[in-house]
């Protein structure tokens, strides 16, 4: 392969790799139980162990203004996905009546309870045990 290409190649991955490898800083608003003002702390989120699920996006949609919030949301959305794809999280895109498409597997075992949000929900879901982490008490 011509050097002139690969040079240009290998800087691409070696970029790609590092913004993958990158924790993404996370602002964060948090209020103390006496409701007083709200503070903001700065946290370090490992997109990898991450999913963002996006639900109920749809092309069309019978009531016009739904259509028109989705058409200004759309863009943003598609800009998050994106980023956070390029980090290493997985993207799901998941109309809410199509929930049966995942029965049988491991994908909300795998990448969105085991880093996310721990739940009874891929039991119902999957059938089965939900997921726990090794030493945590069922809820």
């Amino acid at each position: 392969m011509n050097s002139r290409i690969l040079s240009p190649l290998a800087l691409l991955f070696t970029a790609c790799a590092s913004m993958a490898a990158e924790p993404l800083q996370l602002p964060l608003r948090t209020r103390g139980k006496d409701d007083g003002p709200a503070r903001e702390v700065v946290k370090a989120w490992d997109a990898a162990k991450s999913a963002l699920i996006i639900c109920d996006m749809w092309d069309a949609h019978t009531c016009p203004n739904s259509a028109a919030r989705v058409g200004e949301l759309a863009p943003r959305v598609d800009a998050v996905a994106k980023a956070l794809r390029a980090r290493g999280a997985l993207i799901i895109h998941c109309p809410s009546d199509t929930m049966k498409f995942y029965e049988g597997t491991q994908l909300m075992v795998e990448h969105v309870e085991k880093y996310w949000c721990p739940s009874t929900t891929s039991a119902a879901i999957l059938g089965g045990k939900p997921f726990h982490f090794i030493g945590e008490t069922a809820r």
